[in-house]
């Protein structure tokens, strides 16, 4: 199965609530957050998922891009010039994954903590 992410799986997807901890104390990650997946695409999705967080969380922007559904058409070099400057992402904890019929796609949303970016200019 050839998974593809869309940007929002970190940018908007991250929900704040009352299940997140402070940013000293992550929230740990639980496999039972898969459950709804079937048996035979589990764990590839959450491999997925672990290899696209880690990608954002380090910086590796062509990586990210690769396993980006690219929906918006940019180029590699414009996706990595404009993620140059966007937070750093510290963790992601995945908390639901859900099946979102009109896209055919898995949504993952779970807890994130993020370093704001530089100010440039200071």
């Amino acid at each position: 199965m050839k998974l593809k992410f869309l940007m929002p799986l970190i940018a908007v997807a991250c929900t704040v609530s009352s299940q997140c901890q402070t940013l000293a104390d992550p929230p740990s990650g639980n496999q039972a957050v898969y459950s709804a997946v079937p048996p035979k695409d589990r764990e590839s999705l959450r491999q997925a998922t672990e290899n696209f967080v880690k990608s954002r969380e380090s910086e590796k922007w062509e990586e990210v891009y690769a396993m980006l559904n690219n929906e918006q058409h940019q180029t590699k070099d414009e996706f990595v010039k404009q993620m140059q400057h966007a937070a750093r992402l510290i963790y992601f904890t995945p908390l639901n994954v859900e099946y979102y019929r009109p896209a055919d796609a898995w949504v993952v949303t779970g807890c994130a903590a993020f370093e704001p970016p530089p100010i440039r200019g200071l």
